[in-house]
């Protein structure tokens, strides 16, 4: 058994507490706000994955440091746009043997840098790795087949994380390329919103699948520059 704090109460980050406390781990859930903290240990339930109980196991709190202390994983699940300030807030808490995983999506606006260099920026000494999908948070708490991805630079983290995150329902595969993962997993949801107005704009299944295969040519040449593999 694992000790894991899941900081960000969404419905991604409480889909994966969901799927740790029925693989056997501790897991505490951390919401920013002290009512969806209260909200959620009251009904046991997320407003936004229906017909899913949270279990009496997974402890919920707003307060940072007890979320945090003495947890050997702690996953971080805040929208792109607030990693920054909220990494900020959590990192005085983090000690270096404390394992990082980001499962947010996104490049900052400002610096253009991956939400795991966002989090180096804080913790240059702790072991940061990324959980990627495609997955949908509510069909991950429904227990629907779903495959993901671990990046980490150390293999023997990539496969502790895997084993916390295995399931009959969710697999997870490995990689060693972070920013790949992290480039893939943001350009492509640029081809999946053009996909929608082009469905949207009756073009067609043509125009749809030039899209898709340009797309992923366009999106492996952005990554390759990058300094993404070729191959991720």
């Amino acid at each position: 058994m694992s000790k894991i704090a899941v900081m960000g109460a969404g419905t991604w980050g409480t889909a994966l507490a969901l799927l740790l406390n029925k693989n056997g781990q501790q897991v505490t859930l951390w919401s920013y706000k002290e009512e969806e903290a209260n909200e959620l240990k009251e009904t046991r339930m997320h407003p936004n994955i229906e017909h899913v109980m949270i279990p009496d196991e997974i402890e919920m709190t707003s307060d940072i440091g007890q979320a945090i202390f003495e947890k050997e994983v702690i996953i971080i699940s805040v929208p792109s746009k607030f990693m920054r300030e909220n990494i900020q807030k959590f990192a005085p808490y983090i000690k270096r043997t404390q394992v990082i995983v980001n499962t947010s999506k996104g490049i900052e606006d400002e610096s253009l840098k991956t939400m795991t260099q966002v989090i180096k920026d804080f913790l240059p000494e702790n072991e940061v790795a990324t959980l990627s999908g495609p997955s949908h948070a509510e069909e991950v708490a429904a227990e629907i087949p779903t495959t993901c991805i671990i990046a980490s630079k150390n293999p023997e983290i990539a496969h502790t994380l895997q084993n916390i995150c295995m399931s009959n329902t969710f697999r997870v595969y490995r990689n060693a390329d972070i920013l790949g993962v992290e480039l893939g997993g943001y350009l492509k949801n640029i081809i999946s919103l053009a996909s929608g107005i082009a469905d949207g704009l009756e073009l067609g299944d043509n125009s749809k699948a030039a899209l898709i295969t340009r797309g992923l040519a366009e999106l492996m040449r952005v990554g390759v520059n990058m300094g993404a593999d070729t191959r991720t």
